[in-house]
């Protein structure tokens, strides 16, 4: 073999192995990322309580929708501004919107954590435009009841 042949045939391979190395290199790469890959699809793939969240959500707008259109029955129209009927009393500097009549309600709310029972059966209103204090002691489930009601949790 010539001089020039081996040379040129050692510039090959070390093109080739230059290659291999980035082949390698990306390999690796694949590699270090199928953990975090896996723990992606186990996590988009367990259950979620989406559909009971949607369930919930139309029960509460169905539920609203009829408290809104017995609410607007309520009220009359005087001196040009709409006011409701009833003990809510309204000046006119302070005309009032139908929704700010209807109190948020609670009716028996019923919630389980992890086969404890946290209410049951739990009733309240309260008026629009009030302020309310939820007071009790640590760990009896006055943030678990904010979160019942702003629906970051289901009831049972």
């Amino acid at each position: 073999i010539t001089l020039g042949a081996f040379l040129a045939t050692i510039n090959v391979f070390k093109e080739v192995g230059m290659e291999m190395q980035e082949i390698y290199s990306e390999c690796m790469e694949i590699q270090r990322s199928f953990g975090p890959l896996e723990k992606i699809a186990y996590y988009m793939n367990l259950e979620t309580d989406l559909q009971d969240k949607f369930r919930v959500s139309k029960e509460q707008h169905v539920h609203g929708h009829r408290e809104h259109m017995m609410a607007r029955q309520k009220v009359t129209v005087r001196e040009g501004l709409k006011m409701p009927k009833g003990d809510v009393d309204f000046c006119a500097s302070h005309p009032a919107f139908v929704v700010d009549t209807i109190p948020i309600m609670i009716k028996n709310l019923t919630y389980n954590h992890e086969k404890h029972l946290v209410c049951s059966n739990l009733s309240a209103e309260f008026h629009q435009g009030g302020l309310y204090a939820i007071v009790g002691p640590a760990h009896h489930g006055k943030g678990t009841l904010l979160k019942l009601l702003g629906q970051v949790l289901l009831p049972s």
